[in-house]
């Protein structure tokens, strides 16, 4: 893929998440920033996936965007069906290949669940369980956040 193609497909992904589509009343509007921040994150995880392609599979550039264009509908289903905090870059890209306000939508749903978690003090929570996290600790932790709040 050449430069000038790298950056049309920038340019359509920005357009794309640049549209808001309401999620719920409650829905955080991603701003045109966020929309950026957004769409070079989708064109790197692409970038990343062509240059795979050619040095592992030893495809010419041509080959290796048509392969890191490959969008089955198996793949789309399980971005938009998958857990919020198993969502990928690339799942990100799989859906914004069929419709860039759907990804949005999906990405909305994805930061929704983080800030439930950051609400609840799940977030914080895994932050400091480390491997192997035992249940009495995240409960003791959850129970010292609770009181420190209440408090």
């Amino acid at each position: 893929m050449n430069r000038a193609s790298l950056h049309a497909r920038l340019d359509r992904v920005r357009e794309g998440l640049a549209t808001t589509t309401p999620l719920t009343a409650r829905s955080h509007e991603t701003s045109p920033d966020e929309a950026r921040e957004l769409a070079a994150e989708v064109a790197r995880t692409f970038r990343e996936a062509l240059t795979y392609y050619r040095d592992h599979y030893k495809l010419t550039a041509e080959e290796a965007r048509a392969r890191a264009a490959e969008c089955p509908d198996h793949c789309v289903e399980h971005a938009l069906t998958v857990p919020p905090d198993e969502v990928s870059w690339s799942d990100l890209d799989a859906i914004a290949h069929r419709d860039h306000a759907q990804a949005l939508v999906r990405w909305e749903q994805v930061k929704e669940a983080a800030r439930g978690d950051l609400r609840c003090g799940l977030r914080a929570a895994r932050a400091l369980e480390g491997f192997e996290g035992r249940l009495w600790d995240r409960a003791g932790f959850l129970a010292v956040r609770s009181e420190l709040i209440t408090a």
